[in-house]
Formats: structure tokens, sequence, C-alpha cells
């Protein structure tokens, strides 16, 4: 990914379960699996619980408020910027989200192709760990 980008990229895997992403994965996520009955990067472990464009109105891997509230307990990081929402508002309740359970913020670029990377970012302190990431982006 450094051709790509000349900054650091943290791979991660959004599973079709409408309920986020993991981060820092050591190996794939099974399909459709529901964070209301199990994650297996959750926080026992080493990967974080990312909530990616959890409120944005349209897209269908967006979990509503509804769920999101219903799993905010294994949340880890919650997107408060996603470069492709078309509904700001949807970002901002996101943030409003994230502010009201103290939880970690992130932004994301959603890149679906190798140009659209780094569309979004977040200027962090270097880190050598999942948990030291976190513990960072709660000061980014």
């Amino acid at each position: 990914m450094t051709e790509v980008a000349p900054f650091p990229v943290i791979v991660g895997e959004e599973v079709v379960t409408r309920e986020g992403a993991g981060l820092f994965l050591r190996e794939g996520t099974p399909r459709f699996i529901f964070w209301r009955r199990r994650w297996p990067g959750s926080k026992s472990k080493e990967g974080l619980v990312y909530a990616t464009h959890p409120l944005a109105r349209g897209v269908p891997q967006s979990v509503g408020r509804e769920a999101l509230e219903s799993i905010i307990d294994r949340i880890e990081i919650i997107e408060g910027f996603n470069a492709r929402i078309r509904h700001e508002s949807d970002n901002e309740s996101a943030k409003e989200t994230a502010r009201r359970y103290s939880i970690a913020m992130a932004a994301g670029s959603d890149a679906h192709f190798p140009w659209e990377v780094g569309r979004a970012g977040i200027e962090i302190a270097p880190f050598s760990s999942p948990q030291e990431f976190l513990q960072n982006l709660r000061q980014a």
C-alpha cells in the first residue's frame, strides 16, 4: 500500500453484517456474523471493532441508530467522518454518538479503488500496536 499512499494505511475488513468493520485483523472474518451474537475481533482480542458509516442514510451496510446503540458496548471506534457520505448531517450524528458514549472517532476514505485512498484521514502519533493506536486516536 505504501506505493499508493506515502503514509501509514491501516487495512481493515468490512464484513457484510451491516455492523461495521474490524481493524488489525490477522485473519479473515467469517461472513454474515452479527456483533450482537459474537465478534472475533472484539476488545478481548488483538483486533479493534470499528463502526463504519454507522448512521448513513442510503448506505445498505449502515447499522442505524437502534442497532448501533444495542452493540455500543462492543464498539471501540466510531467513524465520525466518511468521505463517501452524501449527507453531512449523517457524519455529524455519528460524531455526536461517539461523544455521547466516549468512543474514539476516526475518519475513513471508504476507498474502493486505489485512487480513493487518502480522501479522508487523521493525523495521529506513531503507534506499534492496536491498543496504542486506539489510545493515540483518542488524542488525534
